[in-house]
């Protein structure tokens, strides 16, 4: 399973048929809007492939190619490092606001 995850959401999901392990799975990024993707690639019995960061361009072709091996665990390729994860940063930002509503609720005259 090819999974395209932006903004803590699957945007796009498809089945690759692999014959033989190891095998590459080519992924076509083609349908996706323009933006910053994490790509995982994943199946039974086989190591979860995760690239972090992968950048599409509108009007270009672009596609990935993911090793897949088989095993447990997960392989993780980050393209866009020196700053947080996306799903991190929306955790942090969702308790920062969760924390000021309660200040707020807290100030209000009774």
């Amino acid at each position: 399973m090819v999974s395209a995850i932006g903004n803590g959401k699957v945007v796009t999901q498809y089945e690759v048929l692999l014959v033989q392990l190891p095998n590459e799975a080519h992924i076509t990024l083609d349908s996706l809007p323009a933006g910053q993707y994490d790509v995982r690639v994943e199946g039974d019995g086989v190591v979860t492939e995760l690239k972090r960061g992968v950048q599409v361009f509108s009007g270009r072709d672009g596609y990935l190619v993911g090793v897949v091996r088989l095993g447990q665990g997960a392989h993780i390729v980050e393209y866009a490092t020196g700053g947080l994860a996306r799903e991190e940063l929306a955790a942090r930002i969702s308790k920062l606001e969760a924390a000021v509503a309660e200040l707020q609720k807290a100030r209000q005259p009774k």
